[in-house]
């Protein structure tokens, strides 16, 4: 019952946690973008060359399993369901399109806000957020789609499984982001 009831509702909802998603990711993306603005050419070129290195490094030592990933380790808080569904939804989706206070299971997602400062640019910085932002915010997506009777949890299980999976590859984009960085301050 509590899987078909209010079907379209769920989708207003989604549509709400995916909008609020995006748009928090790109009001912090601009922000952090405009910050960037401020501050001096050579200190972003330098901090850029350093961030290039320890990407490379903190690839590697993911990939080889040697590392922890420093982060908030800790869910949205569970009393803001009891606030009504829309509350949560719009609540939920800007918290975890920031990102920054919630759990992260990646050392790639530091790439993120860094990059969108460093980029000193707020409609660039708006973009690099974005993307990140509006990825996270279709994971709803997913899991509506898990809710369905004819899949069920195959596909939630199936998807579980490639959690390794998905740890390696954000390691190897972690060493090519670095790499192309280094490319391009010259390192």
């Amino acid at each position: 019952m509590y899987r078909n009831q209010a079907g379209s509702n769920w989708i207003s909802k989604a549509i709400l946690f995916s909008s609020s998603t995006l748009l928090a990711g790109l009001v912090a993306g601009a922000a952090l973008g405009a910050l960037g603005s401020l501050v001096p050419v050579m200190a972003r070129v330098a901090s850029g060359s350093v961030a290039s290195v320890a990407a490379v490094v903190l690839g590697v030592l993911s990939l080889a399993g040697r590392t922890r990933v420093l982060h908030c380790s800790r869910e949205t808080p569970q009393r803001w369901v009891h606030a009504g569904p829309t509350r949560w939804a719009l609540r939920n989706g800007a918290t975890l399109g920031v990102g920054a206070t919630t759990r992260i299971g990646f050392w790639l997602w530091y790439a993120v806000p860094f990059g969108s400062m460093l980029l000193a640019n707020p409609v660039l910085g708006a973009l690099v957020y974005g993307i990140y932002a509006g990825t996270r915010g279709m994971a709803v997506w997913g899991i509506l789609f898990s809710l369905m009777p004819k899949y069920g949890e195959a596909y939630a299980d199936w998807l579980l499984a490639r959690a390794p999976v998905a740890r390696m590859a954000t390691a190897g984009y972690l060493i090519v982001l670095g790499v192309v960085g280094m490319l391009v301050v010259g390192l």
